[in-house]
């Protein structure tokens, strides 16, 4: 379900999977932004004090995240392996709605 082209999460989604690997980062967004000049004050996981600081670019990120969960996150919530795990924690940026949709689904499972 990541994967939509919003500008400043965009490149970030490539480090994601180093958050599981043997050593680890911590937060994908300071790989990509925390080097330059108009995100560095950021690093640290102060992504969402960046769209605080830039309201255009949070609602484009709320309209790209509300689009792919409109677009695909019953099929998601249905199709993907979640019955594998005990919960399901949701971090993205839409309204909360995807969370609702997996333990649906999967009746067994808790959301947070």
């Amino acid at each position: 379900m990541v994967g939509h082209l919003v500008q400043d999460t965009y490149e970030s989604f490539g480090y994601m999977g180093q958050m599981l690997g043997p050593n680890p980062i911590d937060i994908p967004w300071d790989m990509v932004h925390a080097n330059t000049a108009e995100t560095a004050k950021y690093k640290g996981g102060k992504l969402w004090k960046f769209y605080e600081d830039h309201p255009e670019r949070e609602e484009q990120f709320f309209q790209a995240m509300r689009a792919v969960e409109g677009l695909g996150g019953t099929a998601m919530a249905l199709d993907a392996p979640f019955s594998k795990f005990d919960r399901v924690i949701d971090i993205g940026g839409s309204s909360g709605h995807f969370l609702y949709k997996v333990p649906r689904a999967h009746p067994q499972q808790k959301g947070v």
